[in-house]
């Protein structure tokens, strides 16, 4: 039943986290702020700034080791809440049976290879 993770981000050596069917929406809880974002529709979204308070988090990288993040199956709408930039050794990503609407959040994730988003709500091309 977890909602976050922040509590796991200190297992520095951690190579594959598993979190699937939870009700994860973020890495770290979410403000009052982030929270009312994500309650807009997502079409009153589309011409947001991406300087949003949650998008100018910390640079500072967590879980250095982590490569591969199982998400699936948890109540995930918004990509950048997750702020994969923060893993430099990301290589896979299984972010499957959410309610992502939109493929963001990526910039900075260079070492990516496999990115999984089936039955999720994506409706537009990037």
């Amino acid at each position: 039943q977890l909602v976050h993770f922040s509590g796991l981000v200190e297992l520095k050596l951690l190579k594959t986290l598993c979190l699937s069917k939870n009700n994860i929406e973020s890495v770290f809880p979410l403000t009052k702020q982030q929270r009312n974002q994500m309650t807009r529709s997502q079409y009153s979204q589309a011409g947001q700034s991406k300087t949003d308070s949650y998008l100018i988090k910390e640079t500072e990288s967590i879980m250095p080791n982590l490569e591969v993040l199982h998400l699936g199956s948890n109540k995930i709408k918004d990509m950048s809440l997750l702020q994969l930039h923060r893993f430099p050794s990301l290589r896979s990503v299984f972010l499957e049976s959410n309610d992502i609407m939109k493929v963001d959040g990526l910039d900075g994730c260079s070492n990516l290879r496999h990115l999984v988003l089936d039955k999720n709500r994506i409706k537009e091309e990037f």
